[in-house]
C-alpha cells in the first residue's frame, strides 16, 4: 500500500487517483488519504453494458465509449512512462469510470521503474525475480519474469490486451491452469500477435 501511495503520489495526472496524504496513525499503521472514486470498474461495464455511467451512455456507439476510455488510459500510462514508471497490471478491473465521465487508472501496487529518473522507492525492472500481474493479459516478458525486457512496450501490450477484450469479449489468454497460461504467454514472445 505504501509503495502504491508513493507511486501515485508522484504521478499527478487527471487519470491517476490523487493521493492527498500518506502518514502514520497513532497505532503505528500507515494512513493513506486519496480521492474517493464513485462509479464502476471498466470490467463491470464489459460484463454488463447497462452499467455504463450516464456521461458515457450518451455516446450511442458502444465501441466509441470503450475507445474513449482506452484513450484516457493511454494518456495516463504515457505520462507514467515519461516519469520512468510502468504499471505492469493494466486490465479492465484496474480502470474506474466515474459518474461524470472521469476515468482513473488504479492499482499501481506492482508498478516498476524502468529508468534511473523514476522515484527511488520503486523496484527496478532489472530486479524482478518472480511472476507478477494478471495471466489473462500478461505479455511474454512478464510471464517469463524477464525484467530486463520490461519497459513501455510491456504496458502497451497490456493496453492491447484490454482492447482485445473489448473487441472479442474475453482477454487474450484463456486460462487452462497456471502452467498452460504461462506457457501460452511465453510462446507469444516471438510474433506477439499469435494469441491476439
Amino acid at each position: 500500500m505504501i509503495q502504491e501511495a508513493w507511486t501515485t503520489g508522484n504521478l499527478e495526472h487527471p487519470n491517476v487517483v490523487p493521493v492527498y496524504t500518506l502518514g502514520q496513525g497513532e497505532d503505528g499503521n500507515p494512513v493513506l488519504v486519496m480521492k474517493k472514486i464513485t462509479g464502476v470498474s471498466w470490467n463491470e461495464v464489459l460484463a454488463n453494458p447497462a452499467r455504463w455511467p450516464e456521461e458515457f451512455a450518451r455516446m450511442e456507439d458502444p465501441l466509441e465509449r470503450h475507445l474513449s476510455v482506452l484513450i484516457l488510459v493511454a494518456g495516463a500510462v504515457h505520462f507514467a512512462h515519461s516519469r520512468g514508471v510502468i504499471h505492469c497490471d493494466l486490465k479492465p478491473p484496474n480502470v474506474m469510470l466515474g459518474h461524470f465521465g472521469e476515468v482513473f487508472v488504479v492499482d499501481w501496487g506492482i508498478a516498476l521503474a524502468f529508468t534511473n529518473d523514476a522515484p527511488e522507492h520503486l523496484q527496478r525492472t532489472n530486479e524482478v525475480e518472480g511472476l507478477g500481474g494478471t495471466l489473462e493479459y500478461m505479455p511474454p516478458e512478464m510471464a517469463s519474469a524477464q525484467g530486463e525486457l520490461f519497459g513501455p512496450p510491456t504496458d502497451v501490450y497490456l493496453m492491447g490486451a484490454m482492447l482485445h477484450e473489448v473487441l472479442t469479449g474475453h482477454p487474450p489468454h484463456q486460462l487452462g491452469g497456471l502452467s498452460g497460461a504461462t506457457r501460452q504467454c511465453r510462446s507469444d514472445g516471438k510474433g506477439g500477435a499469435d494469441t491476439l
